[in-house]
């Protein structure tokens, strides 16, 4: 019997595309709440990766304990965009101050003209950021600094906070060296 061992060409385009539906804007109490409830997830599998240790299977918890960088650092990103989505809407309708960075930002002439030929300038302001950052991502310390200034939040009063709220004394290179080492973990597991 021979075999055949030739590559058919693959079927494309026969699933339906749908639309990705992005929510316009959360409140920052909801943002928030899906910050806090993601984190309670991943810190729950603690409990499964210590009784997999204690039933001497290292290698499954050790998964988990490389998954669970993988979901903070979604979790970071996540509240990341909705925080920058957040404030450069309530830059946009004057209820923050401007910042340099949110003047220089990039309009494109096709978000003009559907700016002015929209009455809900909500919107198409939700779409433009959505399409302006969904490739970024935000889970380094520079890129988190850079969306905190774009917004008007500066880096090292987020820093004092923490460390307040920690009641712990870092400085600021030490948080820069936190996230940079945690984005450089995550990068090396997922990819």
């Amino acid at each position: 019997m021979e075999r055949k061992f030739e590559l058919s060409p693959r079927i494309e385009n026969v699933r339906e595309v749908k639309p990705v539906v992005i929510p316009v804007q959360f409140e920052l109490a909801e943002i928030k709440h899906h910050f806090d409830e993601s984190v309670q997830s991943i810190i729950s599998q603690f409990t499964v990766a210590e009784s997999l240790v204690s039933s001497g299977q290292e290698a499954a918890a050790k998964n988990i304990f490389r998954s669970q960088i993988v979901f903070i650092e979604g979790v970071l990103d996540f509240y990341m965009h909705e925080i920058t989505k957040y404030g450069l809407y309530k830059i946009f309708i004057g209820e923050w101050s401007r910042t340099e960075k949110y003047s220089k930002l990039s309009v494109s002439m096709a978000d003009v003209d559907r700016a002015l030929h929209k009455p809900d300038a909500k919107e198409w302001f939700f779409d433009y950021v959505n399409k302006s950052f969904a490739t970024v991502v935000m889970q380094d310390w520079i890129i988190i600094r850079d969306q905190l200034n774009l917004i008007g939040i500066p880096w090292k009063d987020v820093c004092q906070s923490i460390h307040e709220k920690m009641d712990e004394s870092h400085s600021v290179a030490e948080e820069k060296r936190v996230l940079s080492e945690l984005y450089k973990r995550r990068n090396a597991i997922a990819h």
